[in-house]
């Protein structure tokens, strides 16, 4: 991996790789690719890592994928979780006519688009599945980075139909004009996740 020129077996400059020997060849390359995989330092570094987000004692009771499932979420977006953990804020309630136009365009996403939404608002590629709240916790528990929250755009400038949907995505807050149409409110919020390394995306 080095570049370094390294001898298989002992005297191996002198060997040629044959038909005959192939066999002994591959398993002495698989041998030393391993070999050379195996760094102490930056293994405890990960585990070290990885302890610091889920106890070490539970890895031996969770299989890979509810391991990945804890720690990284759900590889496709629950709307009707990430409905249930959002909150409205500055007076906006979830009846609110925009309101209502935002979710029944998140319902039109495809997988594709919500992941994309995601990514948008929260910078992040997957959210959690679970959440304290659910789980016999009190309904202030979150987990990060819920709940999302939805205000109202800052300052009242300009037509709504006109403004773009900003993020603060350390909050996970989408500040979402008053869209007067669905039709908007999609062309919107597609502009938005397609576009979002335009400084107007927040």
């Amino acid at each position: 991996m080095t570049g370094e020129e390294v001898e298989l077996c002992q005297g191996g400059r002198s060997f040629t790789v044959s038909w005959e020997n192939k066999d002994v060849y591959a398993r002495a390359v698989r041998s030393l690719r391993l070999r050379e995989l195996q760094n102490l330092e930056c293994m405890t570094a990960v585990r070290a890592g990885l302890g610091s987000i889920i106890p070490l004692q539970l890895l031996t009771m969770l299989s890979p994928l509810e391991i990945e499932l804890r720690t990284c979420g759900l590889p496709y977006i629950n709307l009707k979780f990430l409905k249930a953990h959002t909150m409205y804020q500055v007076g906006l309630m979830e009846t609110d006519q925009h309101i209502e136009f935002f979710w029944t365009a998140l319902e039109m996403f495809t997988q594709e688009e919500l992941c994309k939404f995601i990514k948008f608002a929260c910078n992040q590629e997957r959210i959690p599945f679970t959440c304290p709240c659910r789980d016999g916790g009190p309904d202030t528990a979150h987990v990060p980075p819920y709940p999302m929250k939805i205000a109202p755009p800052d300052g009242a400038a300009g037509q709504s139909d006109s403004r773009y949907i900003r993020v603060e995505t350390c909050m996970f807050m989408v500040k979402l004009p008053q869209y007067t149409s669905l039709d908007v409110m999609l062309e919107k919020l597609r502009y938005a996740i397609h576009y979002r390394e335009d400084p107007l995306s927040g």
